[in-house]
């Protein structure tokens, strides 16, 4: 099953009413990478606020792997897709550190509480190393979303736990 954003809409609805009850009013949406940028742009339309892109901080992917895994695994079996998941997970959940080049854009030191947003969280560490930069650098707090959670770690907010990577993409995309 490949899950679209007409799939979650009512999920992103209920996750942004929560946020509102718990009396937290965003005023600048981070997305991580370009995958949440829909979920990110979803925020900003129910906040009234802007938008904002924060580079995903993995390195050093060897995409020759996806693209050996991902045509074969929708013929593999559920036990073997976890194995490979779990594999790819290991692999690629190395510390993750901002590019040394990168600027914070003057948004984040402009607005109020920022709402850091990406797709998919196993560690925590992206968001957590996102989180840290803006509290070091602007000394404003941010509050932390994921779509779905595979791992141990879980965001202020989010909508699918124990997630399966493979059930909704290719693996490592």
């Amino acid at each position: 099953m490949k899950l679209g954003y007409s799939n979650i809409e009512k999920d992103l609805l209920k996750i942004s009413e929560y946020i509102s009850d718990d009396g937290l009013k965003p005023e600048l949406i981070a997305y991580i990478g370009n995958t949440p940028k829909e979920i990110g742009e979803f925020f900003a339309k129910f906040f009234r606020c802007e938008t904002c892109f924060l580079p995903s901080l993995r390195k050093k992917r060897n995409k020759s792997i996806t693209k050996m895994i991902n045509p074969l695994y929708n013929h593999l079996p559920a036990g073997m897709l976890k194995i490979i998941s779990q594999m790819y997970k290991t692999i690629y959940s190395m510390e993750r550190i901002p590019p040394k080049d990168f600027e914070l854009d003057k948004r984040f030191y402009d607005r109020g509480l920022i709402l850091l947003v990406d797709d998919n969280t196993q560690t925590g560490r992206t968001l957590e190393t996102w989180k840290r930069k803006i509290k070091d650098k602007t000394g404003k707090s941010a509050c932390t979303f994921s779509l779905a959670v595979s791992g141990n770690y879980k965001p202020d907010y989010y909508c699918f736990d124990k997630w399966r990577s493979f059930k909704w993409r290719p693996i490592g995309i």
